[in-house]
């Protein structure tokens, strides 16, 4: 299984979301002897298996995939849905805009975003905003994936310890203000 403590250069780079992180840049960052990552919280897992085919064929070194945790939510109902369109299109800043709620699903489906995480095996998986369910630290950890979890207080530091997690990742407001639980 792959170390941190088996990079030449202590650098992470950081995952970006939304189509920020590329493959030209995370093999940049591997090739160097850092960690490149790419950010996966919105893409499908047909665009996380060509971006991985597409990285893996640059990239020399050690790779890390990150995904968001997303709570599941309970869609609003058609009451709460008129009440709050309402109430945006009563802005003065929406007087010309075009106001839509988004439908179901809100996020895409971990479970099947991680399917070309386990054909590709990079050698770091890490997540964001949450935990992720425990049988899927246990399946990427008997594949040989480090995991790391993102924790913004003490409490959550303490549960990703008790999962099984190979690493914690320490964030602070400064962050973004990202907040997990």
């Amino acid at each position: 299984m792959f170390e941190l403590s088996d990079l030449t250069l202590p650098i992470i780079q950081a995952p970006m979301a939304g189509g920020i992180s590329s493959p030209s840049l995370a093999s940049a960052v591997s090739n160097f002897g850092g960690v490149g990552s790419l950010g996966f919280a919105y893409s499908t897992s047909e665009e996380i298996n060509s971006t991985l085919d597409i990285t893996r064929k640059l990239t020399k070194g050690p790779l890390n995939a990150n995904f968001f945790v997303f709570d599941l939510l309970n869609s609003p109902s058609k009451q709460q849905k008129t009440e709050t369109l309402k109430a945006l299109k009563g802005l003065p800043i929406a007087e010309n805009l075009l106001i839509e709620l988004p439908d179901k699903p809100y996020f895409p489906d971990l479970g099947l975003q991680l399917e070309p995480i386990w054909l590709h095996r990079p050698q770091i998986l890490t997540f964001h905003l949450g935990l992720p369910p425990r049988d899927v630290i246990d399946r990427a950890r008997g594949l040989g994936i480090l995991v790391g979890v993102t924790a913004t207080s003490l409490y959550e530091a303490d549960s990703i310890e008790k999962a099984g997690a190979g690493f914690i990742i320490a964030q602070g407001i400064e962050a973004g203000g990202h907040r997990g639980k």
